[in-house]
């Protein structure tokens, strides 16, 4: 596939997700929901930590970090919160999150626990 193509793949993608979202709240939720789990993910794997090592900082089992991950729209905010602050990802400019904090400035009193963690070593 040619370079061009590629990017108007990519636009055309794009374009239909925008559309999509404007259009039905519930996409649009889910979608924001998988962006941000990917980021948190992607934050995860770049510090070298395992879904145990970031259950024990979360003080849960790692089958929890696991559905959280992988249907993070079921996740409390609470749980995201934390799972973003043990991973090191401030949520604050996220927009999904920035709503929420709104709708309930509790979680945004609160401080979320913090445990050292240090970077798994590689072999």
């Amino acid at each position: 596939m040619k370079k061009g193509t590629k990017k108007k793949a990519k636009s055309f993608i794009t374009d239909l997700i925008v559309e999509e979202c404007e259009r039905d709240p519930v996409f649009k939720e889910v979608y924001e929901a998988e962006k941000l789990m990917h980021r948190l993910i992607e934050a995860r794997v770049k510090r070298k930590l395992t879904q145990a090592q970031v259950a024990s900082a979360m003080g849960i089992h790692q089958p929890a970090v696991v559905r959280i991950e992988s249907k993070p729209e079921s996740a409390s905010l609470g749980r995201l919160l934390r799972y973003a602050h043990v991973v090191g990802v401030n949520l604050s400019s996220h927009s999904m999150v920035s709503e929420n904090l709104k709708a309930n400035t509790s979680y945004a009193k609160r401080s979320p626990r913090s445990r050292k963690l240090k970077p798994k070593k590689s072999a």
